[in-house]
């Protein structure tokens, strides 16, 4: 819901009665910039904390986040801004896609930094055992 909800709140002030008080790409452009960064924050959080394969538990969350956003839009966003099903896929509901995609690609990451740090971990013992 977080992923939701602070984009949302962010929102909330450029808006008077219902219309937009900025530029709407200026205003797509930093819900975009919001959304990604709270996402991906919980996303990386999420998926090192997984008992799951990383990848598959990145891809898993990425679409219970895709069907929330989707539901929770559908239920608030919609309701309130009159927009059609079909508009709101095109301007917002279609971006919420790489969710998945995203989280598919933070697993292989946290897969890649734990294999690092495993190497790195090992390359420091193996020289403390040669220099005693």
């Amino acid at each position: 819901m977080v992923v939701w909800l602070v984009p949302f709140t962010i929102s909330l002030p450029f808006f008077e009665r219902g219309a937009l008080k900025v530029d709407i790409f200026a205003f797509k452009t930093l819900m975009m910039l919001v959304s990604s960064t709270v996402g991906l924050w919980l996303l990386s959080r999420s998926v090192a904390e997984s008992d799951r394969r990383p990848h598959i538990a990145g891809l898993f969350i990425g679409m219970v986040w895709l069907a929330i956003n989707w539901a929770l839009d559908f239920a608030i966003l919609l309701p309130i801004s009159d927009m059609s099903v079909l508009d709101y896929l095109f301007s917002t509901g279609l971006r919420y896609l790489h969710m998945p995609v995203a989280g598919f690609f933070m697993g292989i990451a946290v897969v890649r930094y734990q294999q690092e740090a495993s190497q790195n971990l090992n390359s420091c013992t193996e020289r403390r055992e040669v220099n005693v």
